[in-house]
């Protein structure tokens, strides 16, 4: 990844992290005490993990999701 690219995901984190509802927010401060560096894809991951341990996540293929667009 060059370097041009990784500060767009950077800034894509910061900007899907700071919209996230309060209630994220314990899940944002431990992915930001985690690690140095965030890419787009884990955050995503790791949102997506604690909607299913929440409970929030259907077993079927119905019902909301989270959509990350990446645009350069």
């Amino acid at each position: 990844m060059d370097l041009y690219s990784l500060k767009m995901d950077e800034e894509n984190v910061i900007l899907l992290l700071s919209s996230l509802p309060r209630s994220y927010r314990p899940l944002v401060q431990m992915m930001l005490a985690g690690k140095p560096t965030l890419k787009l894809d884990d955050v995503a991951a790791l949102l997506h993990e604690n909607e299913r341990l929440m409970g929030n996540v259907n077993s079927s293929n119905e019902g909301n999701a989270l959509a990350v667009e990446i645009s350069n």
